[in-house]
């Protein structure tokens, strides 16, 4: 090579040069060659110094090939990183971050989803924080496409009225694939600074951080959530093992939460998510777990295509110094909670068995505007679907009638009926041998305290609470005055006959209008009542939480609460 150099050297001179002697050659040829070896040793330590000077001045938040998107941050330390900012413009960007932990240097790419209307310079987001699973890890950010919500996000395969819709900047950190996992120190410290910096960054609201991951990105949440607590409002584990568990109740103490887990889950994941949620039970904010009744490791499936999770996560903002000072004045909600009196939108407990077992069993309490204790109300008892998903406490039920109630309030003014919403235990549904039993009692339980007229009991539910309301109906004959399943599925019918309830009880069905074959079942079976049945076509656009249509209808609640029990059982009391 040097000698191709010298020739392309001499070449280049353009000089004419006399012969000299073989000694004069000899010379100069050594001298040259001293020469040549000097200035290859000066070029090789400038392009050295070169890169290393190009890779100080990289962003944090590099930009990766094939990304359209401009370079960001410099590095952590550098003094000049404050002054460089991230992409504007709307849709996702590629980029790297790189900081150090210590003697560490962590380098990790990521992704950046800037929603539609970022455009607008003076509005502020939400960021929501993903963090994928053990199987997604790697460089190039295929894998944060994979699962979760960047999965209704994408370009190609998407949903585009979730995108079009979505406020979310979403900001989805990808593990390296060199076994490195979310639970290790400098990996949720780098990612708790990224966010960080990126909160900074972007026109993020910062009341508004939320974060949520599946499986390992389960854990990563609860990690990063644990390490920097003050960024997050609310974090959302999914099929996730636990993360020191003793500190989690303090750590956590202005941080809402909500967790997911499937039954049939390996071990360590269900037995990790018992162990927070043993850990944060006493905790001031909503502190939420859930336990889905046939799903295993994939029970983030449902909470991700549900628009409920994320209005869920947006409900919540970060406390502010006078509300933690309140959050630290309140004292851990009793096990079972004195009945209220006052209208509004309640979530109490109630202690019962179901069978032989005892459970602690949720359910909200909708007291009307214009309740009166010396009047009798109509009541309305309300079965959810089996994988229920929605806000509670603070932020009550969203979900059939009372997802009605909350989201058009002007319902509120002439709703005049006491609507009860009893949660299923966990390892239980709706046909769980002793769940009439149950629900029975908790009637009879609010009906102590709250004047309900025990003629004008309606019973109604979505799905598999549908096909809960026939069992139930059928198996307290004489104790409602109507019924409304709500069928979207359409293939949740109960399996027994039932044209018995159907000439016992007056009702109005609702299924999804491409079900036909369910429409033909119940045609059939309220063809044969002479009582006041109608069948109802859903459209086909009514999603799994149910169609705001049913319970908000005018009509349908005034002749609703027109309908009266037939024969009141001689066992029950009536409230004067």
């Amino acid at each position: 090579m040097h000698r191709d150099v010298q020739k392309v050297g001499l070449i280049n001179l353009g000089r004419e040069r006399k012969p000299r002697s073989n000694a004069e050659n000899r010379g100069f040829c050594f001298r040259l060659q001293s020469l040549l070896n000097v200035t290859v040793l000066i070029i090789a330590t400038m392009f050295v110094i070169g890169c290393f000077n190009s890779s100080a001045r990289a962003a944090d938040d590099e930009q990766l090939p094939g990304d359209d998107s401009v370079a960001a941050n410099s590095v952590a330390n550098d003094d000049s990183h404050q002054n460089i900012v991230l992409p504007t413009e709307p849709g996702d960007h590629k980029l790297k971050f790189r900081t150090h932990i210590g003697d560490r240097a962590v380098e990790m790419s990521y992704l950046l989803h800037l929603p539609p209307d970022y455009g607008d310079a003076n509005k502020k987001h939400p960021m929501l924080v993903f963090f994928h699973g053990i199987g997604e890890c790697g460089t190039d950010l295929a894998g944060v496409y994979a699962l979760g919500p960047m999965t209704l996000l994408k370009k190609e395969g998407g949903n585009a009225t979730f995108a079009a819709s979505c406020p979310f900047i979403v900001l989805c950190p990808q593990c390296p694939p060199r076994g490195q996992t979310w639970d290790t120190d400098f990996m949720y410290k780098a990612s708790a600074e990224l966010v960080a910096q990126t909160i900074k960054k972007t026109r993020t609201d910062p009341d508004r951080v939320y974060a949520t991951g599946l499986s390992m990105g389960g854990l990563g949440s609860w990690c990063v959530a644990e390490q920097a607590p003050d960024l997050f409002a609310a974090i959302a584990p999914l099929s996730a093992m636990e993360w020191h568990p003793d500190q989690a109740l303090q750590q956590l103490k202005y941080v809402s939460v909500w967790s997911v887990v499937g039954l049939d889950d390996q071990l360590r994941f269900l037995n990790g998510t018992r162990a927070m949620d043993a850990a944060l039970a006493n905790g001031p904010l909503t502190q939420r777990f859930t336990y889905l009744v046939g799903n295993g490791h994939d029970a983030w499936y449902p909470p991700y295509q549900n628009p409920q999770f994320y209005e869920w996560l947006l409900a919540h903002r970060r406390p502010s110094a006078a509300e933690k000072k309140k959050i630290d004045a309140m004292s851990a909600p009793p096990t079972t909670q004195p009945l209220p009196s006052a209208p509004g939108h309640y979530l109490l407990n109630f202690a019962i068995k179901i069978g032989d077992q005892p459970y602690d069993m949720d359910y909200t309490l909708y007291i009307p505007k214009g309740y009166r204790p010396d009047t009798a109300s109509p009541a309305m008892l309300f079965l959810h679907e089996q994988d229920t998903i929605g806000p509670d406490y603070h932020d009550l039920c969203v979900h059939g009638p009372d997802l009605a109630l909350e989201a058009k309030p002007a319902l509120k003014s002439n709703f005049p009926f006491v609507v009860i919403s009893p949660r299923l235990p966990i390892k239980c549904d709706w046909q769980t041998p002793g769940m009439t039993q149950a629900l029975l009692a908790l009637l009879d339980h609010v009906s102590q305290s709250i004047n309900i007229d025990q003629d004008r009991i309606s019973i109604t539910g979505i799905n598999a609470g549908a096909t809960g309301s026939w069992k139930l109906a059928n198996e307290a004959s004489g104790r409602f005055s109507a019924i409304i399943p709500v069928m979207i599925d359409g293939d949740l019918l109960p399996g027994d006959d039932q044209s018995q309830l159907v000439s016992n009880l007056p009702g109005r069905a609702f299924i999804k209008a491409t079900a036909s074959s369910s429409i033909d079942r119940i045609s059939a079976l309220i063809g044969r009542s002479n009582l006041d049945w109608h069948l109802a076509k859903l459209s086909d656009n009514s999603n799994a939480i149910g169609d705001l249509s049913v319970y908000s209808d005018h009509r349908l609640l005034k002749w609703l609460a027109d309908q009266r029990r037939a024969t009141p059982p001689e066992s029950t009391a009536s409230k004067s």
